[in-house]
């Protein structure tokens, strides 16, 4: 455990928020580095050592944030530190270590954002993390993370071929289906999937098909009847 310093940072309606993390070195970590969704950064270490990229950098989504940092520390004035890793909210982990690192628990300090908090910067002075910096964790509406698709037939076309186009957020594929003449939308859960309904000839085509095959169905089971009965009168 370990002192921490809670800020709620925010630009307009915005939360601010770490979109990715890099760290440098060979020996020991020369840089860390934290980018934010303002443009702004963050960085500790030597101001050179991001050239010696050995570790992969950890790219965050729009709805994860870092909710644990580990850090080795490397007690003097230039580095940043011995080995860090850092977690977060989807369970992702980078992890970076020099050469000079343990890689041991019992060498480094764990820092835990508070419950509806995340990390966004490490308190590092002469190569010890004193604590973090912590913020009000991002939310994001869940439909803008889904892939959205719209399917329509084309008026005036000779051939009845389906458009389609895709799109990553709701509002604008309903904009989109609106433009092609779809009417007042409804949606039906079909187990994970969620299907958007709504008045469109293509619903009035999927309900002829359904019609036929109904009929068809209906028509076999009739005629098969008559004939079982027709077996059994000769007999």
């Amino acid at each position: 455990s370990s002192s921490t310093e809670a800020e709620a940072v925010s630009k307009g309606s915005d939360v601010l928020r770490v979109t990715k993390v890099s760290a440098a070195g060979y020996g020991a970590i020369d840089h860390i580095e934290f980018q934010y969704s303002d443009g702004s950064i963050w960085s500790v270490g030597k101001p050179w050592g991001g050239k010696k990229q050995r570790w992969n950098p950890l790219i965050l989504a729009d709805d994860e944030f870092i909710v644990e940092a580990r850090h080795e520390p490397l007690r003097q004035w230039w580095w940043a530190a011995a080995a860090v890793r850092f977690r977060t909210s989807k369970g992702r982990v980078m992890e970076a270590r020099g050469d000079w690192g343990s890689g041991l628990e019992k060498d480094s300090e764990v820092f835990t954002a508070a419950p509806g908090n995340c990390i966004l910067r490490l308190k590092i002075h002469n190569g010890v993390c004193h604590g973090i910096v912590e913020g009000v964790a991002p939310t994001v509406d869940p439909d803008s993370l889904k892939l959205w698709e719209v399917y329509w037939l084309q008026e005036g076309a000779e051939e009845s071929e389906v458009q389609h186009r895709s799109f990553t957020g709701r509002d604008a594929a309903l904009r989109a289906a609106s433009r092609v003449g779809a009417g007042h939308g409804a949606s039906v859960h079909v187990g994970p999937l969620r299907v958007e309904l709504d008045d469109h000839p293509w619903c009035d085509c999927l309900h002829d098909t359904v019609g036929l095959v109904y009929k068809t169905f209906r028509r076999r089971r009739g005629a098969r009847g008559s004939a079982i009965t027709g077996g059994a009168g000769l007999g």
